[in-house]
């Protein structure tokens, strides 16, 4: 079966297959249909912002392993994707609408990327705190770290479920007691 999911100018599509060759020929004959439909109405795709990613299930063998990968040839249809007879570069996370998706679908590239962007929230807040009125600082919180760290949770929280020394909790009370608490007391 295959899907399209077109939203914002970033469009998905989604092929599944009875195996990763099976998939990947679909997927190459759904795409020559794209490209000539791109062409017939005067538009463009931006190859540069292309890529593709397998998902699998964690009991599928590791490609790495010469003696279980077939000899295959790089423009071989059945282990490549191509857009017009270039071929689309296979990634293993990408950022969609904010939110970071993984080939295994853990989320562990998301709380990477998310604790990253809260700890630089956490030193701007840190910065402009004594500039402000205490009481805004709810609203400062509200604005540049929950905001970041509420987006997407349904999609993503399940990944925090159970998860011992969680970061991004770690992070979120390190910006609270920089904004609420004795913070002398704390880089002491």
């Amino acid at each position: 079966s295959s899907g399209i999911n077109a939203e914002y100018g970033d469009t998905n599509i989604f092929i599944s297959g009875p195996s990763k060759e099976a998939t990947f020929i679909k997927a190459n004959l759904v795409l020559k249909h794209v490209a000539e439909f791109m062409r017939s109405n005067l538009l463009h795709i931006n190859m540069s912002k292309c890529c593709y990613m397998h998902f699998k299930p964690s009991h599928e063998y590791d490609e790495t392993c010469a003696r279980v990968r077939p000899f295959a040839n790089e423009l071989d249809e059945s282990r490549s994707i191509f857009i017009s007879e270039k071929a689309i570069t296979q990634v293993t996370d990408t950022k969609f609408l904010g939110i970071v998706i993984d080939n295994k679908l853990n989320w562990e590239a998301h709380i990477r990327y998310l604790k990253k962007k809260l700890r630089s929230m956490t030193g701007a807040i840190c910065r402009i705190r004594h500039s402000l009125p205490s009481e805004l600082y709810l609203k400062i919180y509200n604005a540049l770290f929950e905001s970041y760290l509420s987006f997407g949770i349904s999609v993503w929280g399940v990944a925090l479920k159970n998860r011992p020394n969680d970061p991004l909790f770690v992070t979120q009370k390190h910006c609270i007691r920089i904004l609420f608490g004795d913070l002398d007391s704390y880089l002491a």
